[in-house]
């Protein structure tokens, strides 16, 4: 889906930005809540656990708009940074199957 009028890729920059954001919100709420436990208190440990999960849930909204307004983006390197940057991205997408189950 694209934009009339051009403004994808400004649209498209922002949303990355939010996910950014959105990902490291969700991590330091995680540690937060690694934290909690830690402690002992879990009712703050699942307040932490569910404030992460309604982030991540945000981020993975705003990514599906993303890639919905600005299409699929190819990395530009070449070489051994585009292999090390495959299997990064490989193994995250691994991973990222996972979560759905264990949450």
């Amino acid at each position: 889906m694209m934009i009339p009028g051009g403004g994808n890729e400004r649209l498209g920059a922002t949303l990355a930005l939010c996910n950014a954001l959105l990902n490291g919100t969700a991590a330091l709420l995680l540690l937060c809540g690694w934290a909690a436990i830690r402690r002992g208190r879990r009712d703050v440990h699942w307040k932490f656990m569910a404030a992460a999960f309604t982030v991540s849930c945000l981020f993975l909204v705003s990514y599906i708009a993303r890639v919905l307004i600005s299409g699929t983006h190819r990395y530009p390197g070449t070489g051994a940074w585009k292999a090390i940057y495959l299997v990064v991205l490989g193994t995250h997408m691994l991973l990222a199957m996972t979560v759905p189950p264990l949450a």
